[in-house]
Order: C-alpha cells, then sequence, then structure tokens
C-alpha cells in the first residue's frame, strides 16, 4: 500500500511538470500506432471495412458520430445529433442506425427517430432500415406523419418503410395521397404498386399508366391497366412513342381505348424512333402532321424521312429544307428538293452560310432561287467561315450591312474583317473596336484604328480597363485624340492641345452637351472630331469656358481622362 503511494506521489509530482507531460502525451500517439491492437477487426462487426484511426476531440464530434456511440459518449451523440440531424445524409443515417442496433441501443434508437419525425418528417423515406428501427420498438413510437412520408417512400420503392407506415399509421388520418402510386408507377417499383393496390384506398390517378408507359415500364402498364380502373389518357401512347418504346406502344394499342393524335407518329419520327413509325402509321389512324417531316429533316433521319415520304400523304413544309440546310443535311436537302415541291425559304441560305455548310449553300445556289437576307453573310462572318463570306462575295449578289465588321471583329476574326475592308463597302460602325476591345482582340483593334474612320465609344476604354487588357488599353489611349482648337474670327487657329482619347461622333455629342450650363462662358471654342489626325471641318461643336485651364480640366472630368 505504501508503495502504491510512492508511484502515485511520483506519477502526480511527474505530470505536474509541463515540459513533462507535453512529452509524454506527445508520444502517447507514436506508442499507440505502434501497437499490435487490432482495431480493424473490432470495427469489422458494425459492417463497415474503414479502418479506425486516432481522432482528436473536434474531428471525433464532427466527423465520426458513429464513434462517439461505440465509446459510450451517449449524452455527447444526443446532443451533436441534435445539432446535425438535418445536415446528415442517407449514408450516414443507416450507419448509425447498424451500429445502434449492434449495441442494442433502443433508447438512442427511439431518441433518434423522435427527433427526425418531429423535425423532418418528410426525410423518414431516406432511412432504408426505419422500419427494422421500428419494429424493435418495445412500444410504437407516437408518430405524426405528413402525407408526404408515404408518398416519397413509394417513389424511392422502399416497400419496407411504405409496409411499415400503412401499418403503424393512426387509420383515421390519411397516410398518402394518389402520388404514392403514381410516383411508384412511373419509377417503375411494380412491388410496391402492388401492395398499395392491395392494401389502400387512395388509388392512382391517369398519371400512373401515362408516365409508366412514358418510362417504358411494361410490367407497371399492364398490372394498372388489367387491376385498375383510372385508364389513361391520350399522353401513355404518345410519350411511349415519343420515347420509342415500343412494346408498350404495342400493349397499349391492344389494350387502351384512350387512343391517341397525331403528337404520337410526329414525336416518334422527331426523336428517330423508326419502329414506333412505322407501328402508328400501319396500326393507327391517327395519322401525322406536316411537323414529322419537318422534324425528321431538321434532325438528319433520313431513312424515317423517306418513309414518311412514300408511304403518308401529309407532306413537309418549307421549313424541311430550311432546316436542314442550317444542320448542313445535304443529302436530305438534295432529296426534298428534287422530290417534294414545298422547296425553300431564305433561311435556308441565311442557316447554311451562318453554320459554314459551304457544300450545301453552293448546292441552294445553283438549284434554288430562294436567295437570302445580310444574316447570311453577317453570320458567316461572325462565326469565322472565311470560304463562305468570300463565295457570297464572289459568286452572288447577296449584301451585307454593318454587323458584318462589327460582329467579326468583336470574336476577333481579323482575317475575315480584312477582307470585308478591302473588298465591301458596308463598312462597320464605332461598336466594331468597342467589341474588339471588350473580346481583347489587340490585332483587330490595332487595324480598325489604322483603317478605319469610325472610332469607338468610351465603352472600349472601359471594356479594356475592366478586363486588364492592358495593351489594347495603352493603344488606344495614345493612338488617335480629339483635337481642341479656337475659333476666332471665323477662322480655325492652331492646335491648343491634345486629349489622347478617341470616341465616336454621338458619344462626343453627348459628353459636350453634358457639360454644366453654369461652366460656361461668353468665350466660345470649337471642338472637331478628329481620327488619326484627320481633322472633318463638317463636324464642330461650340462651348463657353472661361479658361484654357478650365477647358482641359472640363474635358478630363467628363470624358474620364
Amino acid at each position: 500500500m505504501e508503495s502504491n503511494n510512492k508511484i502515485d506521489s511520483s506519477f502526480k509530482s511527474i505530470l505536474q511538470s509541463k515540459i513533462l507531460r507535453n512529452y509524454i502525451f506527445r508520444w502517447i500517439r507514436v506508442i499507440n500506432r505502434k501497437g499490435e491492437v487490432d482495431l480493424e477487426s473490432d470495427y469489422e462487426q458494425f459492417g463497415d471495412s474503414t479502418e479506425i484511426g486516432i481522432y482528436r476531440w473536434p474531428q471525433l464530434i464532427n466527423e465520426h458520430l458513429d464513434q462517439l456511440i461505440r465509446f459510450g459518449y451517449v449524452e455527447e451523440f444526443k446532443l451533436e445529433f441534435t445539432k446535425r440531424f438535418q445536415s446528415l445524409d442517407k449514408k450516414q443515417y443507416n450507419r448509425l442506425i447498424d451500429i445502434l442496433f449492434q449495441k442494442r441501443r433502443l433508447d438512442l434508437l427511439e431518441f433518434m427517430f423522435d427527433i427526425c419525425l418531429k423535425f423532418m418528417p418528410f426525410n423518414v423515406y431516406e432511412i432504408n432500415d426505419i422500419f427494422k428501427l421500428a419494429s424493435n420498438f418495445t412500444t410504437p413510437p407516437d408518430v405524426c406523419l405528413t402525407t408526404n412520408a408515404m408518398d416519397q417512400a413509394a417513389s424511392k420503392g422502399q416497400l419496407g418503410v411504405v409496409v411499415w407506415l400503412h401499418e403503424n399509421t393512426d387509420p383515421s388520418l390519411e397516410a398518402c395521397t394518389t402520388s404514392a402510386m403514381d410516383n411508384a408507377a412511373i419509377e417503375g417499383h411494380l412491388e410496391v404498386v402492388k401492395f398499395l393496390h392491395h392494401n389502400r384506398t387512395e388509388g392512382c390517378s391517369e398519371n400512373a399508366v401515362d408516365l409508366s408507359a412514358s418510362k417504358g415500364h411494361l410490367d407497371v402498364v399492364k398490372f394498372l391497366i388489367e387491376n385498375r380502373t383510372e385508364g389513361s389518357s391520350s399522353f401513355a401512347i404518345e410519350l411511349a412513342a415519343a420515347n420509342g418504346h415500343l412494346e408498350v406502344l404495342r400493349y397499349l394499342h391492344a389494350n387502351s381505348i384512350s387512343g391517341c393524335t397525331t403528337n404520337a407518329l410526329n414525336l416518334a419520327a422527331k426523336n428517330g424512333y423508326f419502329d414506333c413509325v412505322r407501328f402508328l402509321s400501319e396500326n393507327r389512324s391517327e395519322g401525322c402532321t406536316q411537323l414529322a417531316m419537318d422534324y425528321c429533316a431538321s434532325n438528319g433521319f433520313f431513312d424515317i424521312l423517306k418513309y414518311l415520304h412514300f408511304n403518308r400523304t401529309e407532306g413537309c413544309s418549307e421549313n424541311a429544307i430550311d432546316r436542314a440546310s442550317a444542320k448542313g443535311y445535304l443529302e436530305i436537302v438534295r432529296f426534298l428538293r428534287e422530290n417534294r415541291t414545298e422547296m425553300c425559304s431564305y433561311h435556308a441560305i441565311d442557316g447554311a452560310a451562318g453554320n459554314g455548310h459551304l457544300d450545301v449553300l453552293k448546292y441552294l445556289h445553283e438549284h434554288t432561287n430562294a436567295g437570302c437576307s445580310h444574316q447570311a453573310m453577317n453570320q458567316a462572318a461572325c462565326n469565322g467561315h472565311f470560304e463562305t463570306v468570300k463565295f457570297l462575295h464572289e459568286n452572288t449578289t447577296f449584301r451585307c450591312d454593318v454587323q458584318a465588321m462589327d460582329l467579326a471583329a468583336s470574336r476577333g476574326r481579323l482575317e475575315i474583317l480584312k477582307f470585308l475592308h478591302h473588298n465591301r463597302s458596308e463598312g462597320c460602325l464605332y461598336t466594331a473596336i468597342d467589341g474588339a476591345a471588350n473580346g481583347g482582340h489587340l490585332d483587330v483593334v490595332v487595324f480598325l484604328c489604322e483603317n478605319r474612320t469610325e472610332g469607338f465609344s468610351r465603352n472600349a476604354l472601359e471594356s479594356a480597363k475592366r478586363h486588364q487588357f492592358k495593351s489594347i488599353y495603352r493603344y488606344l489611349q495614345s493612338k488617335t485624340h480629339l483635337l481642341v482648337n479656337e475659333n476666332r474670327s471665323g477662322g480655325v487657329t492652331r492646335l491648343d492641345y491634345t486629349l489622347s482619347i478617341l470616341l465616336s461622333l454621338n458619344h462626343l455629342t453627348f459628353c459636350l452637351q453634358s457639360i454644366p450650363p453654369a461652366q460656361r462662358n461668353k468665350e466660345r471654342i470649337t471642338i472637331f472630331y478628329s481620327n488619326n489626325n484627320n481633322i472633318n471641318n463638317k463636324n464642330s461643336f461650340k462651348i463657353r469656358s472661361k479658361s484654357r485651364q478650365d477647358k482641359a480640366r472640363y474635358f478630363k472630368l467628363i470624358l474620364g481622362v
């Protein structure tokens, strides 16, 4: 006894030393890692092969609630679970339940269950083992579920949860709605559908057959048609056809009285389901509309297109060639032009040119007289299709407008921009440089400033500054100027001073008109708009200011220099 007291006294004296105490506990981890205790085998009894490590307390409570249970921290577990239960995922819930069953802690199971039902009853269905949990309670918990619980459990196919909710919910309460069977049918959960059919009275709606048909769940469709009275709507056949479910389509055709509309064949053609198209055409009388061929042409379904042409009478519209041209389907364009009478509109060449389908463009130019709009060359320039732009310029009389250069500049299409500048007369606007500056295309900005006279707006400088295109910003500041000259006795004097900024004429007008009237006096000066130091005397504006120093200050303020 005396020996033990001496040991205790020695141990306490050692721990009272902060240095020794820290040294000892620092080595505890190292010693533990070198130990031969097989923690992994201990953990495998809980159905998880994850290796147990060494955790600091914050890590334990934040990441490993299951470890709190294992090591007996019951109150800490309750506190942390109450804080965090809404953020736990399905896997974490099931892991906790498994461990609590292994530990035979039904008290903690009931605690978890009560918390979940009190604060988020709609999430009960997320726990796979909830029915197993509930069956082990000494007395059924006092549950107060929303109808959404069984509805959602059914939609997830969790039959055990549905059964438990059915057996343990107060019969006077509405346990679910028609959405339960509807959702189970839509997701293909046949066993859940059967249970609800045999044990519940809520039934389902037409959506059950309609939407299970759209998903191709033939077994569910058969069960509902043969055992329920709600039936289906025309959507059932239409959605089955639209999604290519031929066997469902055959069954509904033979057993459903709801029929369908022309949408069935139209949508089957649109989505490329040839077997469904053929079946509907040969077995039903609803037919289709021109949309069927139009869709096929647009989506490149040549085989279906030819079938509809040779076996149906609905025909197509000019949209067929228009859309096929825009997609580049030359084979379809040629077939329709040679075999149909609907022809096309100017949208055909516009679409082919804008998307760079030069072979289609050449064919349409040679074999039709549909023409095109200015958008043909505009969009070809915008999208970088140089050969298409050259073909339109060299072989047609089709024009573009200022958008061609503007759009090419904004996308950085320098070669196309040069071609349009040297070969076309439409020109561009100040928005060409604005767009190029905004896109960071220095080479385009330089070319336009050195070869065009349209200028640019303050937006160019602001965009370059905002995007940190420093080279563009410095270039725009230094390359061109506004020339400010005094107007005396009707004549123009020598240059007084220069502001390093280039503005479009419209923006300059706005800036000058924005000068507060209080800043003006009787002295007049004339502002000439200039690009590349070439003064255009026709574009001049007069303002009044007290002194030359004031003039400079006002301009710097207004123009943001």
